[in-house]
């Protein structure tokens, strides 16, 4: 289910760098500059991520270990994680997996401190439980290793493995690596406030619910809105469990966040604007931006964080991709002024829009 989606919404107008950004909520729109081969948006796969060789050979090895309780093959599957992600990388997926095998590898200590936060030790409990049944079942569905009696069912095998994918890259504890996390939370920090109500828009397992309820006080919430059931099940059970109470999973449609109006002060998207605009229809769009702008508060603050098309010589985290000129230029089309723009990692940048009623 591959679809490259060509984006259309461009001018012949050249800007480039920040000057860019300046221009975002003047009355000649936002122009944007096509100086390569690269489109603007690219969706890419939707259920999966690719398969390669390397990535295939480090799985099959993963799992062998784990299945049959032999470290020569763990010790195989390191090395060639450490051989093929500085040059695949694809998802994320390849730290999370090497993590799994560099626990399996560890000395007890070493474990202990693997998993010493609460967030880390409930993900490794979900995969890890039961012999790591759900991280081999995982691995299974994704490289068809092994046929799942549930495979009968076309649409069932289709979402557990999206959610499980979703899961295993949205969690993973090497995320801040990767996507250098500590910078967009910093630059959270300087918006969010003790008191904030916080929507954290397609959340999927909470991840980023988790590290903005840090920054709450008792008066203070973030809702977690997406619309898989799995991944708000799996985080009100993480809550619940760590006595939290700053974070209230709800479960949003795709054209509606469902939640009340004026009730929120930050609205934060991560990786989802993408799909957003390459993938919901038009009508389906603006009413989910709609109902996010009936949601804000006067003064509230929309925060986008998505990826961009890189160089050949920089290498995506994965493929899905979405200018930020395109991103800027469509929420200008719907009230958003852009307030600042900060790039985190080659593919990754930070847009933080405000929105005037």
């Amino acid at each position: 289910m591959s679809r490259l989606v060509l984006c259309l919404f461009f001018s012949l107008s050249a800007l480039s760098g920040i000057a860019q950004e300046n221009n975002a909520g003047t009355d000649n729109g936002y122009p944007i500059t096509i100086t390569d081969y690269r489109s603007l948006i690219h969706i890419g796969s939707l259920d999966s991520f690719d398969l390669t060789e390397g990535g295939t050979k480090a799985a099959s090895l993963l799992v062998k270990g784990i299945t049959e309780k032999t470290r020569g093959y763990l010790e195989e599957a390191r090395m060639v994680y450490k051989e093929i992600t500085p040059k695949e990388n694809f998802g994320g997926e390849y730290t999370a997996l090497a993590w799994f095998n560099d626990y399996l590898l560890a000395d007890e200590s070493t474990r202990a401190e693997m998993i010493s936060d609460p967030f880390v030790k409930a993900y490794y409990d979900f995969f890890g439980a039961n012999d790591y049944e759900v991280l081999v079942e995982y691995i299974n569905r994704k490289y068809a290793f092994a046929r799942e009696a549930e495979d009968k069912d076309p649409d069932f095998e289709f979402r557990r493995r999206a959610f499980l994918e979703d899961f295993i890259l949205f969690n993973n504890p090497r995320r801040p690596e990767w996507e250098n996390t500590p910078k967009i939370l910093g630059l959270l920090k300087e918006v969010i406030k003790e008191d904030s109500h916080v929507a954290d828009i397609g959340s999927g397992p909470g991840f980023y619910s988790y590290e903005i309820s840090k920054m709450l006080g008792a008066g203070g919430m973030v809702y977690a809105l997406d619309t898989k059931n799995e991944h708000l099940e799996y985080l009100l059970e993480f809550i619940n469990k760590q006595g939290i109470t700053t974070i209230k999973p709800v479960h949003s449609q795709e054209d509606d966040v469902t939640l009340e109006e004026n009730s929120i002060d930050v609205a934060y998207m991560c990786s989802l604007y993408h799909i957003i605009y390459g993938v919901a229809t038009e009508e389906s769009r603006e009413a989910f931006i709609n109902s996010i702008k009936r949601a804000m508060k006067d003064g509230a603050l929309l925060i986008i964080v998505d990826n961009g098309p890189v160089s050949d010589s920089d290498l995506p985290y994965h493929g899905c991709y979405i200018a930020k000129e395109l991103t800027i230029a469509q929420l200008q089309y719907y009230g958003f002024k852009l307030r600042k723009y900060e790039q985190i990692i080659p593919q990754r940048y930070y847009l933080e829009f405000v929105l005037d009623k």
